[in-house]
């Protein structure tokens, strides 16, 4: 297995990466129950030299559930009956996690409604004030 390139600099070494290996309850035909096919990526966050401490902060909180309480990122494929595919399944999946984990988020800008909207608003309530005033009694105009 090759380093891995995240973006912005950051290259997480094939040293750092641990594959375990384990029956796959995917496709495999005969080869199902006898083969192991299905591999489990584990990576440490708490100990990895190619993470400062802002990036470690990010994937820890983007990636949250995926994270065990050693501090380890566990990823597992199973959806091809080749291991050798499946180790590259959980490296492309890693990847794109760590990749969209270090994207900062948006700033939000707070926003106002405009004028028109509050008139409009109170126009409504006139509207409707208007309408339940007609459903009132009705006075007898003979007397």
């Amino acid at each position: 297995m090759e380093d891995i390139l995240i973006g912005q600099g950051i290259v997480i070494r094939a040293e750092e990466l641990r594959f375990t290996v384990s029956r796959s309850s995917g496709p495999g035909g005969q080869n199902v129950n006898k083969v192991n096919t299905r591999a489990r990526l584990w990576f440490d966050l708490g100990n990895s030299p190619s993470l400062d401490d802002a990036a470690r902060a990010r994937i820890s909180a983007a990636l949250g559930p995926r994270i065990g309480r050693d501090g380890a990122v566990a990823l597992s494929s199973g959806r091809y009956r080749s291991l050798e595919a499946n180790r590259h399944d959980c490296a492309a999946r890693f990847r794109e996690l760590l990749r969209k984990a270090l994207i900062p988020p948006k700033k939000r800008v707070p926003t106002k409604p405009p004028p028109s909207a509050g008139k409009k608003r109170l126009e409504g309530k006139r509207r409707l004030k208007r309408r339940k005033a007609m459903r009132g009694r009705v006075e007898d105009l003979d007397e």
